[in-house]
């Protein structure tokens, strides 16, 4: 996998979760991921965040990206920009749409068309059991099924899309290598493995850490024509 050097610069700001409405308004600022690279050169900090600039330094070598680059190729991981034709067009459309994507498995579930199906972490029975049955309607009509991994309704979301037939794209709140919840590690393989898409906009090994999960949201929301919110408070 050969990565262009704004490509590259991009894995860069990435690898130190800087927010991709930040990185947005730095390079409309300055022109380019490459810009801002040179602009660390000279001292500029582009962030005040401690453990962001600790990474940012890491990583600013061609040797540390190399590195970086190779680590991706070898765990299977795809990287999306937003100028790759594999990058799904509707996410596109939203205000902060992530510089890079993570991906693991089959990346054509991004093609087709898509319809989120979320809730509680803690349904019914009931819910489980509708959230799984309109999942597998969805998946056995050629729709695919976006839902965040969750326990609970998203959960059930993912095996009502791979009972259907369907595939189905599961977004973190963590690094794509890094499954969350455990109990869901099963499912998180059958997706990962071809059954549909895993996709999160964090670096790999980036932890699953609670303000990641309302963030990831415009992900699943930006990815889908529609929303089903099938139970919760």
């Amino acid at each position: 996998m050969r990565f262009t050097d704004e490509q590259r610069r991009l894995l860069w700001l990435s690898a130190a979760e800087i927010t991709a409405d930040r990185v947005q308004r730095m390079i409309e600022k300055r022109g380019s991921a490459c810009a801002l690279w040179e602009d660390y050169r000279q001292g500029e900090p582009l962030t005040a965040n401690a453990e962001a600039a600790h990474t940012l330094a890491r990583y600013h070598s061609e040797a540390a990206l190399d590195a970086l680059c190779e680590r991706i190729e070898q765990k299977g991981v795809t990287a999306l920009f937003q100028s790759d034709p594999a990058y799904p067009a509707l996410l596109k459309c939203i205000d902060d749409a992530p510089y890079v994507l993570y991906a693991m498995g089959d990346a054509g579930a991004l093609r087709r068309p898509a319809v989120a199906v979320v809730g509680t972490r803690y349904p019914s029975g009931y819910g489980k059991n509708v959230a799984r049955a309109m999942a597998a309607g969805l998946g056995q009509a050629g729709v695919t099924v976006v839902s965040g991994l969750a326990r609970g309704i998203d959960a059930s979301a993912h095996e009502g899309a791979l009972e259907g037939g369907g595939p189905t794209v599961a977004v973190l709140g963590s690094g794509v290598n890094v499954p969350y919840p455990f109990e869901n590690v099963g499912l998180y393989r059958t997706i990962a493995e071809g059954a549909g898409v895993v996709l999160s906009e964090y670096p790999m090994d980036a932890a699953p850490i609670t303000y990641h999960f309302p963030h990831r949201n415009r992900l699943i929301s930006g990815l889908s024509h529609g929303i089903v919110f099938v139970e919760g408070k």
